[in-house]
């Protein structure tokens, strides 16, 4: 059996690697690692590294619609990447049991609390990102990751910080997606 490429049934074929323009390398959004205080707070070290890749992507497709329009397929791509976070929280909670953020517990046994941490994780930062606007959301999380970068942090630094930042409560936002 052979691999086939299948034509695009919309705009009726895909263009050959060599007739593709290189993409421009995409800059970081945000820099910095960041180390759990405790389990519960693994989602914020993991999200905070996995959810910035989706970011750079959606800063630099943002970008290339204000130029020349974006093309459905990479807005497709980026709503799959998105999806696989979505995906990676849903097996974890039906492999183990589905579990408030601030609950978390590490168990080196198995993997589910893992997903449901991550994945839960990054869907949290992406709402909080669409709620704060994405300009001044990447530029707060450059300053948190600078900040405590090789540090120990905890969700309730983070949620200080991001109220300390938007002059506002954000108290029920984490509420929800904590507890």
């Amino acid at each position: 059996m052979r691999a086939v490429d299948l034509h695009d049934p919309v705009e009726g074929g895909y263009p050959s690697r060599a007739d593709r323009s290189p993409e421009p390398p995409l800059l970081p959004l945000w820099h910095g690692t960041l180390l759990p205080a405790g389990d519960a707070d693994i989602w914020l070290s993991n999200a905070f590294a996995s959810y910035h890749a989706l970011a750079v992507r959606e800063k630099y497709l943002a970008g290339k619609t204000a130029k020349s329009g974006i093309d459905k397929r990479s807005m497709d791509d980026l709503a799959a990447q998105l999806f696989y976070y979505r995906s990676v929280y849903e097996q974890g909670a039906r492999m183990g049991e589905e579990m408030p953020l601030a609950k978390v517990r590490a168990d080196y046994r198995e993997e589910a609390w893992y997903q449901v941490a991550l994945g839960k994780g990054v869907l949290l930062l992406h709402s909080l990102r669409d709620l704060i606007g994405a300009e001044k959301f990447d530029g707060m999380m450059e300053e948190f990751g600078m900040a405590n970068g090789g540090k120990a942090v905890s969700s309730l630094q983070f949620e200080e910080f991001i109220e300390k930042e938007t002059g506002r409560s954000w108290k029920d936002f984490f509420e929800a997606w904590l507890n």
